[in-house]
């Protein structure tokens, strides 16, 4: 988008949406994620911040603006939420559009091998720093893997 755009009006904005299944589309520019971009009012934004702002208020410092149908594009005010950075990590985790695990790329450890960390932790004859040593990784990765800040959804 250049930075000499002419900032549209609330009526330009919503004019330029156009109905998507169950959302409401923006159909102006987007950025390479998907997502909806635009001036408004001589500030550069997101379309679906936009849309939020119009219809719900202004966004609590330091929040997202969170979509129910994980749709980029989709502006439909009823399908935008305002959250946290972790209110919008767990919402990612909980729909399965983050990679973790296995599947995440950089693991060290697999599923066998927390689930070998945490029986053999229990019968309580091991310390963090040998199960470190035996797996290759730090004795705080252990730490995280029996207190569930790493693995947690594993059981």
């Amino acid at each position: 988008m250049s930075s000499g755009a002419i900032p549209m009006t609330v009526d330009q904005f919503w004019a330029k949406t156009r109905q998507e299944g169950p959302c409401l589309v923006y159909t102006g520019y987007r950025d390479r994620k998907g997502y909806g971009e635009l001036s408004f009012q001589f500030r550069r934004m997101k379309a679906h911040r936009l849309a939020y702002e119009l219809t719900h208020g202004s966004i609590p410092e330091g929040e997202f603006i969170c979509h129910r149908c994980d749709n980029p594009p989709c502006i439909l005010p009823e399908h935008l939420f305002a959250g946290t950075p972790k209110d919008n990590i767990q919402d990612a985790c909980r729909k399965m559009r983050m990679h973790y695990g296995e599947a995440q790329g950089v693991h060290v450890l697999t599923e066998e091998n927390v689930r070998a960390i945490r029986r053999t932790y229990v019968r309580g004859v091991v310390t963090h720093a040998a199960l470190a040593a035996e797996f290759g990784v730090a004795a705080s990765t252990i730490q995280h893997v029996l207190d569930g800040k790493h693995w947690g959804w594993l059981k």
